[in-house]
């Protein structure tokens, strides 16, 4: 019977391993429907083709860098999260490639389904050239981005020199100029039938001079027929009315020029130069307009408009060799997300308090464990040991343990509602708390951290560091001991 089932399993792995094999060589031998291809910048170019029948894209991007590549697809312009991304290149003559998504954070989180397939790399004369393809649509509904015939946005970013070790970190990160968001329908063929339409209504436009000319004869018939009429005219001179008995009634003598008396009476009118003397207090309104400038200092009220936090940031920390924090604040939105890799695979602690020591702190524990996420919502009042919040306002993003790291995404509102047992972010310092095991993932008193595996740190989180200088407060190891702090 087990063999039978062996068998069976064989049978059913073989089959799916010989369908995909030949719908690999298929796509391989088909010509695509169409081809399409857009200079991204001047040093990265990407071209696609499209398998329709297969529901496949394949693409090939080539970048003036020899560093990592990354490419992605997202439906949103605002950011690359959320997207579904590839990074890869070369390193040392050897290809490096995966699926990776972008959630809250920052920095790529590596799919467990890799959907990208990757089928050729190279590194030549300073630039870096990759070939992949993936479905239209793939089995992971969370983290991949449907690919249909409508808009999205392509992602994509390079580093011009430094190659993936271990990790992506801020440190390898793309520098401003090296990446971008490009909007395109990726299934949408190209236009190219519409060239061929301007030259038919070319002919055309021949046609209407031909027209013209015969226009221009008739006209010259016209102008015969108003000669005739110009003898009519000679039979107008008999009038000779034009004797003008209208001369003498020259009535010009009429006494009307005597009556100068009349203008005589205008001239009394002396009361002109009595309107000049008032006008004297016209002057004076041309005074108040003095006034005028300083209406002109209010306008320096604006610029304080220009004051108000922008509308995405972030910052990053190393709170010890072991834990990296990274924060991202979202104004718009009222929100602010962050992402813990630590050097241990037991629990992790984070949080915020107004003070220096976990009292009345609101904090998360996490972890994974045998596989699974841990998540939770804690607080602390007077006791060493964390109680679980009523209300759960931190909501985890990603998850995962890998090579002895362990790494949280997770984010919460400025304001949860919550006044009882979580804190308020405000524009002002407060301080950040962390705590780690390096391999317990049960939490309670019998493996509680060490000392040296944990600490505060003084910060506005709703401040750009990029604008702002922050203060950076870490606790000496010996000050009030391992009981004030998480």
């Amino acid at each position: 019977m087990a063999r039978l089932l062996i068998l069976r399993t064989l049978a059913i792995l073989l089959f799916v391993v010989t369908v995909h094999s030949r719908s690999v060589e298929k796509f391989a031998q088909d010509a695509p429907d169409f081809r399409r291809e857009l200079q991204l910048s001047p040093e990265f170019f990407v071209e696609w083709e499209v398998f329709l029948e297969d529901k496949i894209i394949a693409f090939t991007v080539r970048v003036n860098a020899i560093g990592w590549i990354g490419f992605g697809l997202s439906n949103s312009a605002v950011s690359k999260r959320p997207s579904d991304a590839v990074i890869g290149g070369v390193r040392n003559g050897q290809s490096y490639f995966k699926d990776y998504h972008f959630a809250s954070s920052i920095l790529p989180f590596e799919d467990n389904s890799q959907d990208w397939f990757h089928t050729d790399a190279s590194e030549k004369d300073g630039i870096t050239t990759l070939s992949f393809w993936r479905k239209f649509e793939t089995e992971d509904l969370i983290y991949d981005v449907d690919i249909k015939d409508e808009d999205l946005y392509i992602t994509w970013a390079f580093h011009s020199t430094e190659d993936i070790l271990d990790r992506i970190s801020l440190d390898n990160k793309h520098t401003t100029t090296d990446r971008e968001i490009v909007r395109v329908n990726l299934l949408q063929k190209p236009e190219l039938p519409s060239t061929t339409e301007p030259p038919a209504t070319v002919p055309p436009t021949t046609e209407p001079p031909t027209t013209e000319p015969p226009t221009t004869e008739p006209p010259t018939t016209e102008p015969p027929t108003t000669e005739p009429p110009t003898t009519e005219p000679p039979t107008t001179e008999p009038p000779t009315t034009e004797p003008p008995t209208k001369e003498p009634p020259t009535t010009e003598p009429p006494t009307t020029e005597p009556p100068t008396t009349g203008p005589a009476t205008t001239e009394p009118p002396t009361t002109e130069p009595p309107t000049t003397g008032p006008p004297t207090t016209e002057p004076p309104t041309t005074e108040p307009p003095t006034t005028e400038p300083p209406t002109t200092e209010p306008p320096t009220t604006a610029p304080p408009t220009s004051e108000p936090p922008p509308r995405y940031f972030r910052g990053e920390k190393d709170l010890s060799p072991e834990f990296n924090v990274v924060w991202e604040v979202f104004p718009d939105e009222s929100r602010i997300a962050f992402t813990v890799r630590v050097k241990a695979i037991g629990w992790i602690g984070f949080g915020i308090s107004n003070s220096d020591t976990k009292v009345f702190s609101d904090v998360i524990l996490g972890g994974v464990k045998d596989g699974l996420p841990y998540f939770d919502d804690y607080h602390f009042a007077f006791s060493n040991i964390p109680n679980k919040d009523d209300l759960q306002d931190w909501t985890l993003t990603q998850a995962n343990e890998k090579d002895g790291n362990t790494t949280l995404a997770f984010w919460r509102k400025f304001d949860s509602g919550d006044e009882l047992e979580d804190i308020i972010i405000k524009d002002e310092d407060l301080y950040m708390l962390w705590a780690y095991h390096p391999s317990e993932d049960t939490i309670s008193i019998l493996n509680k951290h060490l000392p040296t595996e944990r600490g505060t740190f003084r910060v506005n989180l709703l401040q750009d560091p990029e604008r702002n200088i922050f203060n950076f407060h870490r606790r000496n190891e010996g000050q009030g001991g391992a009981d004030e702090t998480t």
